[in-house]
Parts: structure tokens; sequence; C-alpha cells
């Protein structure tokens, strides 16, 4: 089963296929980066859409840094997001979304890259987008862990 990419209200969302899942985990280095968190999907807007194992919440969190620190709640329950999810309306080519791939910052938000600035995003297929997330991810969550030491 592809990937399912549409619409649930005015929210954006890329289902991720199942039977990819444990490979799309490892790509992201999810356990590495936020570890207890399952990657559902994205918004195709930069976001990952994360199951927390432990509460049962769907969160959003971005893909650049990956921290669950910065976690959104998305829906409350898988329960929420299974019902949501018949409220799905498939995208359609004129969406003006560039389906199957996903976006990357060249300068991380995060790191003072501007979401306005259109030479600031390119999009990418997801083996390409894992691949940059986990240098990015290498190097915020380093930046990361030498300011907690100094504290």
């Amino acid at each position: 089963m592809p990937d399912i990419e549409g619409w649930i209200g005015d929210q954006y969302i890329r289902r991720f296929d199942r039977n990819s899942l444990p490979e799309i985990q490892r790509g992201y280095e999810v356990e590495l980066f936020s570890p207890g968190f399952q990657v559902l999907g994205s918004n195709a807007g930069g976001e990952g859409l994360f199951l927390e194992k432990i509460d049962g919440r769907i969160y959003w969190i971005p893909f650049i840094p990956l921290d669950s620190e910065l976690k959104k709640i998305a829906f409350g329950s898988q329960n929420e997001f299974d019902k949501a999810m018949k409220e799905f309306i498939p995208a359609v080519a004129t969406d003006n979304i560039k389906m199957g791939l996903e976006p990357h910052f060249t300068h991380p938000l995060i790191m003072g890259g501007s979401v306005e600035d259109e030479s600031n995003r390119v999009f990418v297929p997801r083996d390409v987008h894992m691949k940059l997330c986990g240098y990015w991810n290498k190097i915020y969550h380093r930046i990361k862990s030498q300011r907690n030491n100094q504290k």
C-alpha cells in the first residue's frame, strides 16, 4: 500500500505506507533523536506525525530538529486519529502540493532559516530527506548537548 496524501479539514496529511514504517523509522533515526515515538507520516511542510508509544497520543514534531521537546498535539489518541481519517479527502495534483516529496529548508528554521524565503526550500524524495535530516539533527543535538553540559 503506498503513502496516502490528502486533507483532514484544513490539515494536510501524508500517511506513510504502514509496511514501510520500520524502514522510515530507522531512516529518520527516530529512536536516537526522539525515543519512544513512532513515525506515522508528515504534513508535507517540515513536520512529522508521530505516535508517542507511552501516552498513545499523536503529535507533530519538526523533522529538523527531531526533538520530542518540540511536540505539538495533533490527535488525542489513535482512535481520534482513525476517526479523523474517515473524513480524509485525497489530494489531487491541483492541490499545489509536491506529492511524494518532502520540503527541506537548506538553512534549517531552528538555525535561523526563513520559511518565507523560497530559495531556502527545496523538495526532495524521502530517502534524500532522511539523510539531510540525519545530518542536521546530529548537529542540533550535539549543540544542545554542549549547551546542557555548560549549565
